[in-house]
């Protein structure tokens, strides 16, 4: 065995050096750069549910309004189960192929109460319009140094854009 193939070969291997063997360097075009894609499944009315074990909900953001002016997103709660009345409150964020921007936080007075809450998007309709790829995240805020119990249980309605 002489000294190339015994120690260079598995050296060159090793180093990942494709030219070990005299190969011509492949001409392939390198790939594409990938867009960033945000995956939101369409939610269903069991989608909608945020609780102490699951604290978060993602769904596609309702379409925008052609030529509106001010557009609010409508966040209904349907009901609420929360038996020991524990504070929290929960973000609502919109998710951009490119960022996640906040939209508010919200809470509910009392603790156990539906309610009705409306959200501005007119300060990120520009970002909103340019991606036209964006899901809606609800997600639970407990207090300071609080783990939620599983018994808190929020469903919420299918969301919807008007322009107000």
């Amino acid at each position: 065995m002489n000294l190339f193939s015994s120690f260079i070969v598995p050296v060159c291997l090793l180093l990942g050096i494709n030219d070990c063997n005299n190969k011509e360097p492949s001409n392939a075009a390198p790939p594409a750069p990938l867009q960033p894609v945000v995956m939101c499944a369409p939610a269903g009315a069991k989608d909608r549910i945020i609780t102490g074990d699951d604290l978060f909900f993602r769904s596609p953001l309702p379409e925008l309004q052609e030529n509106a002016g001010r557009q609010v997103l409508h966040l209904d709660i349907k009901s609420v189960k929360n038996p020991a009345l524990e504070p929290f409150s929960f973000a609502v964020l919109l998710e951009t192929p490119t960022e996640t921007i906040n939209a508010g936080n919200y809470s509910l007075y009392p603790n156990d109460n539906p309610g009705n809450f409306r959200v501005n998007l007119t300060p990120f309709l520009e970002k909103l319009k340019a991606s036209k790829n964006t899901c809606l995240i609800v997600k639970f805020q407990a207090a300071a140094d609080q783990v939620l119990s599983t018994q808190v249980r929020v469903e919420f309605e299918s969301p919807v854009i008007k322009e107000d």
